[in-house]
């Protein structure tokens, strides 16, 4: 039996359907292996590598709406994976949506689309199979790719088990990647957790991308076989210092980042869209958390809904360039993300002190590259639709005022 924990959208072929990839993890038996031994005798939950990993899965979508498993053919399968979660990105900037795919304590993957309806997994050449520092496989619950440099090239963070420092690749021309996880100040600090669901996120909408990291161990037994970690954890924010290092900033966001939990999944979005992006944490044995953001500044926001024609509706895959001023900001629209998760859809940019911006460019799978020049308001919700140059107010219903 396989046990299926993760999945992602993409038109990896841009013939304006949307395929699907999904992630599987180990194969197990309801009657096979249960229970493991941890340190001191204890007994518990079993770790992946008492079990043999499994290929994950591609499904091409046919015109009829049915599909199609073109795990093979895609270049794709590979059957020692453990996949816990999945995400889309264009890692070197040609125009065609990749996949990266965290794996639980095996190496991770990253397939480079070859523009023919197949794949490459160039995670080894690109420098995030294992952790640069010492090689050693990751634990890769929770992943994201943002531009937290704001130069043009998304980067990536994969969370790792505890005990282990937690890892940042700063990305370069091409997609290629370097591990910067000691020097950023992202590591160490969360090395005494298990890191689980964790995204790039402006929380203050300086136009920087942050991180957050939801905490959680694995094991209910942890704090019988040592002394050293704990099953519940807390959560972690890391702000971005515009200098390529981050400061962890869980101390000062509020009593919520004080709470213990067992966190697994989270999503980000801005859901009473008052500008500012909000979490959803969601904890095993436990009700989920919800982190309202009530920052206090006076930044500006950009939210932009694509919706696309000839490419799939959703503008998956689609890359986003937004300029204020003499700052340009990138984003791609994603999909999947961290550890049973999906996010808000919309893009969201934080502007800082900008209350206007000037451009927009879209380059969509179906190949179009649209420029929108202009003067807009920031700290507005907007709809951009492939091949239509009126930036429209997006119609998304407001929460009404006093709304938690």
């Amino acid at each position: 039996m396989l046990s299926d924990l993760g999945a992602v959208w993409l038109d990896y072929d841009h013939d304006g359907r949307l395929d699907l990839f999904v992630c599987t993890y180990v194969k197990y038996r309801i009657d096979g292996l249960r229970y493991c031994k941890l340190a001191n005798d204890i007994t518990s939950n079993c770790p992946p590598s008492a079990y043999s990993g499994t290929a994950s899965l591609l499904f091409h979508q046919n015109r009829d709406g049915t599909f199609t498993n073109v795990t093979k053919r895609a270049g794709v399968y590979i059957p020692t994976g453990k996949a816990l979660s999945a995400i889309t990105c264009d890692v070197d900037d040609d125009g065609w949506t990749d996949i990266f795919v965290g794996n639980d304590g095996v190496e991770n993957w990253l397939f480079r689309n070859n523009k023919n309806g197949t794949f490459t997994n160039v995670a080894s050449a690109a420098g995030v199979a294992f952790a640069q520092t010492d090689g050693a496989s990751i634990a890769s619950m929770g992943i994201d790719f943002g531009d937290y440099r704001n130069e043009g090239i998304p980067g990536l963070f994969v969370a790792d088990w505890s005990k282990r420092p937690d890892h940042l690749w700063q990305g370069r021309r091409g997609g290629f990647y370097t591990e910067v996880s000691a020097p950023s100040g992202i590591g160490d600090a969360g090395f005494p957790y298990l890191g689980f669901g964790a995204g790039f996120i402006d929380y203050d909408n300086d136009g920087w991308l942050d991180i957050f990291l939801a905490n959680g161990h694995v094991y209910p037994e942890v704090e019988k076989s040592t002394t050293d970690e704990r099953y519940l954890q807390p959560n972690q924010l890391f702000h971005n210092e515009r200098n390529g290092k981050f400061h962890e900033a869980t101390k000062e966001a509020g009593a919520p980042f004080a709470l213990l939990h067992t966190a697994r999944g989270v999503a980000f979005g801005d859901y009473d869209n008052d500008g500012k992006v909000d979490i959803l944490v969601s904890n095993n044995d436990g009700a989920p958390l919800l982190l309202h953001n009530t920052a206090a500044n006076r930044n500006h926001f950009v939210t932009l809904q694509l919706v696309g024609v000839k490419s799939n509706r959703d503008g998956i895959g689609a890359r986003v360039w937004l300029k204020a001023g003499s700052t340009t900001l990138l984003q791609d629209r994603k999909s999947g993300g961290s550890y049973l998760s999906s996010s808000d859809p919309r893009l969201h940019f934080g502007l800082g002190d900008r209350a206007e911006f000037n451009e927009i460019e879209v380059r969509w799978t179906s190949g179009l590259r649209q420029t929108l020049k202009g003067k807009w308001a920031s700290d507005r919700l907007y709809e951009l639709r492939e091949g239509d140059n009126t930036l429209r107010p997006a119609t998304l219903p407001m929460m009404r005022k006093g709304a938690p």
